[in-house]
């Protein structure tokens, strides 16, 4: 039989936004690029804990995106249905095959210039810096940001 959890056992809002990968508090937005590195879409916020694959199932992105095209993805996306990842090491193999080697370099410069569209929206201020406000606030941040680099980029596009 399960104990009941203690009220000091719950786990805070505060908490909820704590990333162990990152041994800080945030949010996990994700963003789909364009292969040559134009933003095309931002999620809203999820708390900081939930790593990539969940955020993509919530967003639902693979059933989305790889109706049309391709999905590159690096390696904290492996396991998640339709998406090209590269190899990651075994338990116990001191360094990759060659030939897995190269196919993560490959990976890895077709992926590169997607990353763009990561650097676009770092390089705005805000959201390269500390951000000190509500966590619901970021996903206004981000569509805000997101809508502006369209003006900048397409400013005739319908």
């Amino acid at each position: 039989m399960r104990s009941r959890p203690s009220p000091s056992d719950a786990i805070t809002r505060r908490q909820i936004h704590y990333s162990g990968k990152y041994k800080c508090h945030g949010v996990n937005v994700q963003i789909v690029c364009a292969p040559e590195g134009t933003l095309l879409w931002a999620s809203a916020f999820l708390p900081g804990k939930v790593n990539g694959i969940t955020a993509a199932h919530r967003w639902k992105l693979t059933s989305k995106i790889t109706r049309f095209v391709g999905l590159l993805a690096d390696l904290g996306y492996v396991g998640l249905d339709d998406v090209a990842c590269g190899y990651k090491r075994k338990r116990g193999e001191k360094e990759l095959p060659v030939a897995k080697r190269l196919a993560n370099q490959l990976h890895a410069s077709l992926r590169c210039l997607g990353e763009r569209g990561n650097a676009q929206l770092k390089w705005w201020w805000i959201l390269a810096t500390e951000l000190r406000c509500r966590p619901e606030r970021c996903t206004q941040m981000v569509k805000a940001i997101l809508t502006i680099h369209h003006l900048e980029h397409h400013p005739f596009a319908a």
